[in-house]
């Protein structure tokens, strides 16, 4: 029994190593032609915003790790989708109108993936925000309602809320480790079986005024800071065919606008096909300033959003036209 055990054990040893040989030896091969993983983010200068679901929508919803209070404390705030999230920077407004007031003005990156004007109103209600300014982006799927992401941010409570975030993160965490050292094999229906890294999409945001610091994909790399030409192009400023949804809001969110005194201005941040004229006569059908911004030689990573570059142009041509909405 004692020789059965032995030999038993000896053999399984063995495969274990064997397997984990070969593993390590797929990950070398196949993770060795793409770029570097990113330096893990989880709290900080910056903090995961999203990795394989979203995770702002927890924090600002629910107020968490001070963002509740950073919220409040905000003269701006930027509210829109992934399109604002990527295109304006809270950082580079708040300097801008501190230097023209004279005096320290904060601002806000209030935009999440997925979702427009019906989450932010659920968030700006949450924290119990009243008189700011807002810079709200029209570009939103139905007409700002909202997504399956805030449905779940919607139908949990504060403690659902951590650990949400907490099970992300351990994901992300885990992940980290693992990848570059074994591969995730998926065995798919009909495809074959493949291995990819184990490492998935990672999304980095500042937790001080929420601009995005960093998009990191498992096979190009770094998307949004100094991302490989080769990755970048100029937003089309001529397509002949309108795209996107048309960039409105449900009445009861611009309603919901003009009753809590908060001084309001629309924009479109520019895209490929993107409905300014019908932008402009929606803002003029509700009686609210509208600030274009100029598509021209805007850069991007892919046609719907700006990179770091085309964020810093879009932002201060943003400002430029910004009279009527600017903090008094």
């Amino acid at each position: 029994m004692n020789e059965f055990k032995r030999r038993f054990w000896t053999g399984a040893l063995g495969a274990a190593a064997m397997s984990s040989v070969i593993l390590v030896a797929i990950a070398v091969f196949y993770i060795g032609s793409n770029p570097p993983k990113p330096p893990i983010r989880v709290w900080g200068r910056t903090y995961l915003s999203a990795y394989v679901g979203l995770l702002d929508h927890y924090f600002f919803k629910f107020g968490l790790f001070g963002f509740g209070d950073r919220i409040r404390n905000a003269e701006v705030l930027i509210l829109g989708s992934s399109h604002a999230e990527f295109a304006l920077s809270a950082e580079i407004v708040s300097a801008a109108l501190s230097a023209r007031r004279g005096h320290s003005v904060a601002a806000f990156n209030l935009a999440v993936a997925a979702d427009g004007m019906g989450f932010a109103r659920e968030i700006l209600e949450a924290n119990k925000v009243q008189g700011r300014t807002l810079i709200v982006d029209l570009y939103a799927t139905n007409q700002g309602g909202l997504s399956d992401a805030a449905q779940k941010a919607l139908h949990t409570d504060i403690l659902g809320a951590y650990v949400a975030v907490a099970s992300l993160t351990a994901d992300y965490v885990k992940d980290w480790l693992f990848d570059g050292l074994l591969p995730r094999i998926n065995f798919g229906l009909g495809a074959g079986t493949r291995a990819d890294r184990f490492l998935y999409a990672v999304i980095t945001r500042r937790p001080d005024n929420g601009d995005l610091v960093e998009v990191w994909a498992p096979v190009q790399g770094r998307l949004f800071q100094n991302a490989p030409e080769k990755t970048t192009s100029k937003i089309p400023t001529n397509s002949a065919q309108l795209k996107g949804p048309p960039p409105t809001l449900l009445p009861e969110y611009a309603a919901y606008l003009a009753s809590r005194k908060f001084s309001v201005g629309l924009t479109l941040i520019p895209y490929d096909g993107y409905r300014l004229d019908e932008a402009k006569r929606f803002a003029e059908q509700i009686g609210t300033p509208f600030i274009e911004i100029a598509p021209d030689d805007l850069q991007s990573y892919d046609p719907g959003h700006l990179d770091a570059v085309g964020r810093d142009v879009a932002t201060r041509r943003l400002i430029d036209r910004w009279s009527e909405t600017a903090p008094r």
